[in-house]
């Protein structure tokens, strides 16, 4: 995969979000991600291979953004 497709993917998820009632953001519905990687043709052993870099990346600027914020 290339790095375009791996940040096409995390857009694409973005709806995919396991959020605290508090807003603190866990990381992605995996089932979900897998599942649209699949609908978008790409390799999903891959994806599984890169989803918890994906996610880490995703989780400490969601909640560092939201303590800026607070």
């Amino acid at each position: 995969m290339e790095g375009w497709q791996v940040w096409d993917l995390a857009l694409s998820c973005a709806g995919q979000l396991r959020i605290a009632p508090s807003g603190v953001v866990h990381g992605f519905d995996h089932a979900a991600v897998l599942e649209i990687a699949t609908a978008l043709d790409m390799p999903v052993a891959a994806v599984a291979i890169l989803l918890p870099a994906m996610e880490a990346a995703l989780v400490d600027a969601a909640n560092a953004e939201r303590k800026q914020d607070a």
